[in-house]
C-alpha cells in the first residue's frame, strides 16, 4: 500500500515512481500488474488509473479535474529511423468468449 498525505492548506502529497535511465542499454521499465486468480468463475484484479478530482463546487470557479496523459516515449535520435514510442490501448484476450473492448468517450457536461 502506497499513499501520500493530505493537506488542508496546500497541495496534496505527490507520488512518483520512476525507473532510471540506461547509459548504454535500454532504460528501466515500469510495470504495474493487477492480481490474477485461479478460482472457479472468478475475475482477475482490476486496475484504475484516474486523474484527481477538482471537488470544489463553487459556482464562480470551482475545482477542475486533473489531466490524464498516456503517451509513448520521446525519440531524441536525429535519424529518420529513430521513432517515438507507441501508445497502445487494447482489450484483454479471451480463450473462447469475446475479447475485451476498447471504449473511448468524451467527458459529460450538464450544459
Amino acid at each position: 500500500y502506497i499513499e501520500s498525505g493530505e493537506s488542508a492548506l496546500g497541495p496534496g502529497g505527490s507520488i512518483f515512481i520512476r525507473a532510471k535511465d540506461g547509459a548504454i542499454l535500454e532504460g528501466g521499465s515500469v510495470e504495474v500488474v493487477a492480481g490474477g486468480t485461479g478460482g472457479h468463475a472468478s475475475k482477475g484484479g482490476s486496475m484504475t488509473i484516474a486523474a484527481g478530482e477538482g471537488s470544489n463546487d463553487d459556482e464562480g470557479d470551482g475545482g477542475n479535474g486533473g489531466t490524464l496523459t498516456l503517451s509513448g516515449g520521446f525519440a531524441n535520435g536525429r535519424a529518420k529511423i529513430d521513432v517515438g514510442g507507441d501508445a497502445i490501448l487494447r482489450g484483454g484476450d479471451s480463450m473462447k468468449g469475446q475479447g475485451g473492448s476498447v471504449l473511448v468517450s468524451s467527458g459529460f457536461s450538464s450544459d
